[in-house]
């Protein structure tokens, strides 16, 4: 019944990007952002303005999934989808309008609970421009795009001939919950031939460094694992503790002590039987492998779908923040039951 209210300062060097919001008050962020607590911030200038994507239409796309019970939203139960709606900006298979030839750039957010999305443009491809808020070193070609809860993708697309094509999700089996093929919006392509634009830049301002190159200051592996009892059948019949290296989350435990400047390597390991979407807060980082694969350098980002049974290997430096802050899993189910640590940079 209260009000607060913040002033955030941007600072010059702050990345240009897609950014989310959430409340974080522990065991109740499932609840809140379920209710609607989630939200999109914005960051403009820098590589947004460059030719070649400054002149390109702006298109601003939230999913979320909601669950209606008695025409009223209600608290999600882990797997179940009975009534579940998949939205973008609150709406169930929008329509976004574009002429032939059209150069659009889509902000793409994934904020809700648990929904893993891997979205495709019937007819159309992706130019991905930045992930998780960061400028790629290079803009790619990607027929389709994987966001796990808190993804963030921005991508230039160039509208077909005139006809209506559907954004889907391919199917995601996450380990716990198959996320079926639906459609989540539907490009229609009408009118006159747009204008030619100048090309898109090959290099874009404020890409981040490949930090794969050298060796870095600390390693460490962190394993994330539950200790619920799950039945044969994978129904849980009793929740316990997602667990970050055995250990549920103590807001008062410092979990790791980093110093500023330094580069480290994280091994991220999972022992658990469903994908863990790792977040963290702050900071961004490079996948260098997944499951001993090497990983091509691409940019950075501050979320990756650690597999099942599988680990991964990123790299961070820490260079422009002191201070305590949280990593986690991003399916907020599992942050409320304990999967998040704290790491404290001095």
């Amino acid at each position: 019944g209260e009000t607060l209210s913040y002033e955030v300062p941007t600072p010059a060097a702050h990345p240009s990007g897609a950014y989310g919001a959430h409340p974080h008050f522990h065991t109740t962020v499932d609840q809140q952002v379920y209710g609607g607590m989630a939200g999109l911030i914005l960051i403009d200038g820098g590589w947004l303005d460059q030719p070649g994507i400054a002149e390109a239409t702006e298109k601003v796309m939230v999913l979320k999934e909601v669950i209606i019970d008695d025409d009223a939203l209600t608290d999600e139960s882990p797997g179940v989808t009975t009534n579940e709606l998949w939205t973008i900006n609150s709406q169930v298979n929008p329509q976004v309008s574009a002429a032939p030839g059209e150069r659009q750039l889509w902000r793409i957010a994934n904020l809700g609970n648990d929904t893993f999305f891997n979205i495709s443009l019937e007819g159309h491809s992706f130019t991905v421009v930045a992930t998780d808020g960061v400028p790629v070193t290079a803009p790619f070609e990607a027929d389709s795009w994987a966001l796990p809860p808190a993804g963030r993708v921005e991508v230039l697309v160039e509208a077909s001939t005139a006809g209506s094509y559907k954004l889907r999700n391919i199917p995601v089996d996450e380990g716990f919950e198959t996320f079926e093929e639906r459609t989540l919006a539907t490009l229609v392509v009408e009118g006159d031939q747009a204008g030619e634009l100048p090309p898109v830049p090959s290099v874009l301002e404020g890409a981040p460094p490949d930090l794969a190159q050298g060796e870095p200051d600390v390693k460490r592996t962190l394993v994330f694992s539950n200790d619920s009892l799950v039945t044969a059948d994978g129904e849980v019949e009793s929740v316990g503790n997602w667990e970050i290296c055995g250990l549920a989350f103590d807001a008062g435990r410092t979990d790791i002590s980093a110093r500023l400047g330094e580069l480290e390597e994280w091994t991220l390991v999972n022992n658990d039987t469903e994908d863990h979407p790792f977040h963290i807060h702050q900071n961004d980082f490079q996948v260098v492998s997944i499951n001993g694969v090497t990983q091509p350098f691409q940019g950075h980002r501050d979320t990756v779908t650690i597999p099942r049974g599988g680990q991964i290997q990123v790299r961070q430096r820490f260079e422009d923040f002191t201070g305590r802050w949280v990593f986690h899993c991003h399916i907020l189910f599992h942050e409320d039951h304990g999967m998040m640590g704290v790491i404290e940079v001095t």
